[in-house]
């Protein structure tokens, strides 16, 4: 008798020991996708946006308004399932422009900011070509330098900061700003926390 309590108390151990690593996992589940009917959400407000900006030559389009640098010319954002743009202007030329496109997942996504990884990339040395500040799987940022009509010394003219977040490629241009870098950070920040709220 007590050799058949003794098995199968053994027996019970067993199986709870084998539950309790089953409920254990370390895979942290996949991130629900932004749906489209989300992306005018995610395109930030004039009055968030730091530097004095007004409402002159705003508005939300649903094409790409940022133009390349002709020293570096960089590809699109792919074929997203949604694309808005939007561009802000303030006084002295001062502009920021902000592009959200929505894919169908995350790997359609980084697909589609690796070209242009690959084209800051294949710029490098060239003469006029922008300066890379960051570049990973996930994030690309850089700026470039040229004569100030606001300031008339060579500064930063403009900086960008492209983004995978989820299965949304925001890109933010920052231009004539005192620190360009910084408002185009900040604003990037915005819309990822945005992307982070609509998934």
């Amino acid at each position: 008798m007590l050799k058949r309590v003794a098995a199968g108390a053994c027996a019970l151990i067993v199986v709870g020991c084998g539950q309790g690593s089953s409920a254990t996992s370390t895979a942290s589940p996949s991130p629900v996708p932004v749906p489209v009917s989300k992306i005018d959400s995610l395109i930030v407000a004039i009055g968030q946006i730091p530097g004095g900006l007004d409402s002159d030559g705003g508005g939300v389009t649903s094409a790409a308004q940022d133009k390349s640098d002709p020293a570096c010319p960089l590809p699109g954002l792919g074929n997203p399932s949604a694309l808005r743009s939007a561009r802000y202007s303030g006084v002295g030329n001062l502009f920021v422009v902000q592009e959200v496109a929505i894919y169908p997942d995350a790997a359609s996504a980084h697909a589609a900011l690796q070209p242009v990884i690959d084209g800051l990339n294949s710029c490098k040395g060239k003469a006029g070509a922008p300066a890379v500040d960051q570049s990973t799987a996930a994030e690309v940022s850089w700026h470039a330098q040229g004569f100030s009509p606001v300031s008339g010394e060579t500064s930063t003219t403009y900086a960008a900061d492209t983004r995978v977040v989820n299965n949304v490629v925001l890109k933010v241009t920052a231009g004539l700003f005192d620190n360009p870098q910084q408002v185009a950070a900040s604003v990037a920040d915005k819309i990822a926390a945005k992307v982070a709220a609509a998934a």
